[in-house]
Formats: C-alpha cells, sequence, structure tokens
C-alpha cells in the first residue's frame, strides 16, 4: 500500500488472529527499511529482547491489553542483529512503566527500549520512521 487508510477492522483482524506465544510484527503499509512502516506488534506471554533503534524512531499505540514498557538505560549483553539495530538480553537502569489501552509511547532513535507481557497479552499500532533514507 503506497498511501490510503488502513480501516480499524484491518487493524482488530490483525491483531485478535494473532494469539500464539511470542513476538510478531505485522507489516500494514510502507517497508521495514524504506522511509517508514506503518505495522501492528503483537506480544502475548513475552518477553522479548531489549532493542535499539541507531536510524528508526518507532511511535506505539497501546490498542490492545496491557505491556510493561522500559526505556532508557543501558543493554545488557549487546550484539547486532541487523545494520542499525543492536539487541540485548535487557535494560540496566531505564525507567519501567505500565501501558494501556490508548496509551502513545515515542521512541526517538537511539533510545534503548524494551516491551514486556510475561502473562499477558498487548497489540500495538507502530509507525517506523527511519532517517537513513
Amino acid at each position: 500500500m503506497d498511501h490510503g487508510i488502513l480501516p480499524s477492522q484491518t487493524l482488530v483482524q490483525t491483531f485478535e488472529a494473532d494469539r500464539e506465544q511470542g513476538k510478531r510484527g505485522h507489516l500494514l503499509a510502507g517497508d521495514w527499511v524504506a522511509e517508514y512502516a506503518v505495522a501492528v506488534l503483537v506480544i502475548n506471554d513475552a518477553f522479548p529482547p531489549a532493542e535499539i533503534h541507531e536510524n528508526a524512531a518507532d511511535v506505539f499505540t497501546v490498542l490492545e491489553g496491557s505491556a510493561m514498557v522500559t526505556l532508557g538505560g543501558t543493554l545488557v549483553n549487546p550484539r547486532a542483529v541487523k545494520p542499525g539495530e543492536i539487541q540485548g538480553d535487557t535494560l540496566e537502569g531505564g525507567e519501567t512503566k505500565e501501558v494501556h489501552v490508548g496509551d502513545v509511547i515515542s521512541i526517538p532513535k537511539g533510545v534503548p527500549h524494551q516491551l514486556e507481557t510475561r502473562g499477558g497479552h498487548a497489540a500495538f499500532l507502530i509507525t517506523k520512521i527511519n532517517h537513513t533514507v
């Protein structure tokens, strides 16, 4: 989809169909490595690795459920997983808060972040803005 409207039904169908344990992204528009991407991210009963995007900013809107979000701090056991993305086991020294439906999380490029839903579920609408294009 180059441009257009993403109906709310499309978003709801995407995250309601995904109830398997783990973290998965469902691309809806754009491209992960182009100027921007719009996606639904679903995290079910998981504690995914912490991340830093060196060249991309993320904006997350909570669509369903709740999650713990840690922003800032330092990656523990950092490793490059692809150009411009570093992951770590967890974050040390960041600020952790619980987010709920309707909350918006702004993550500028270079800011360490981690989401977790151990024992729960959350679905997010993500807008990713790449700064290298």
